[in-house]
């Protein structure tokens, strides 16, 4: 169960990742200017993979383990998206995807 939700996080964010190479890679510009958020989105998401990635050399030995790195792994999010957002942003999980994340969308102002 717990191993099912990590699989299916770790593929949203290696998705999200594949998904914003054009444009973090200059390969495709956004007409409204929006190139910004697809490069943080893809900081978050390569960020949180390096999360799950320290988390699963973890020895997993029963369901209290996985469920500890599976808290650990919410603590990070939870402290990476507060350091990027403040306190405007929120998760869940469903059946359909593996996680939602939702941040508010503003363009930086440079």
């Amino acid at each position: 169960m717990i191993e099912d939700k990590i699989q299916k996080i770790r593929d949203w964010l290696q998705d999200e990742i594949e998904n914003n190479k054009p444009v973090v890679n200059g390969e495709e510009e956004m007409a409204d200017g929006t190139e910004n958020i697809y490069v943080g989105r893809t900081e978050l998401a390569e960020t949180l993979l390096k999360k799950l990635d320290g988390c699963e050399t973890w020895q997993f030995q029963g369901e209290k383990i996985k469920e500890v790195m599976m808290s650990n792994f919410l603590d990070d999010l939870e402290s990476i998206l507060t350091t990027h957002f403040g306190e405007d942003w929120r998760y869940e999980f469903d059946d359909d995807k593996p996680i939602i994340i939702h941040v508010p969308i503003e363009r930086s102002k440079k």
